[in-house]
């Protein structure tokens, strides 16, 4: 028998699993055997793909919006509602101008989410992820008003910045979302790299 740990083809990934069941183990004994009572937190948010469209150099990837959340959250694990708006460009071919290939008004949604969130590092930072339904908001060439869809969105790096009490800046440099405004049809389908920038206060006392 050969002892991966030491020899063989499998030995770096040995090493590898044995040292993440070892910070796992550590992690999980420094975890604190109860949690703070849960606090009440809300929280605006702009959001936008700019920078994602900036380094494709594809302006029509661009998308912008606002939201805001209601958090109820300790210092392990967060549940929330969500409220979402965004907006992107409607791309409609335009037969009677030679300059101006799509032309199109933008199209937009609003969504309703539910989602979890964890921080972690000392709340310095946290990840999050949600998913719910969307409506359309405007008639185009292509696209009805009121079509339902659905929306998801993942966050692994939010970067928290305390300032005053139970008051935060969190800036999420790079999210994931996926959007499915209208699933009639050839569905429409928006994958979405995020900036976010949002201020988050709390409210009320723990429960």
């Amino acid at each position: 028998m050969v002892d991966t740990m030491t020899g063989g083809p499998n030995a770096p990934i040995a090493r590898v699993a044995a040292l993440i069941v070892v910070a796992v183990s550590s992690s999980a004994s420094a975890q604190p055997e109860a949690t703070d009572p849960p606090q009440w937190f809300v929280d605006v948010q702009a959001h936008s793909t700019f920078l994602s469209a900036l380094l494709d150099e594809e302006p029509l990837q661009m998308s912008y919006g606002v939201s805001g959340r209601v958090v109820r959250r300790n210092s392990r694990v967060g549940w929330y509602l969500s409220l979402d708006t965004t907006w992107w460009p409607s791309l409609q071919l335009d037969t009677d101008s030679e300059e101006e290939v799509f032309d199109g008004a933008a199209q937009g949604i609003v969504a309703l989410t539910a989602g979890i969130e964890h921080p972690y590092f000392g709340d310095r930072m946290r990840f999050l992820f949600d998913a719910g339904l969307s409506v359309m908001l405007r008639d185009t060439r292509l696209d009805d008003r009121g079509r339902v869809g659905t929306l998801a969105s993942f966050r692994p790096v939010g970067i928290r910045v305390p300032f005053g009490d139970r008051r935060a800046l969190v800036i999420d440099p790079l999210s994931f979302t996926l959007l499915l405004p209208d699933l009639t049809g050839i569905p429409l389908l928006l994958f979405q790299f995020r900036t976010v920038i949002s201020v988050e206060f709390g409210v009320g006392g723990a429960s």
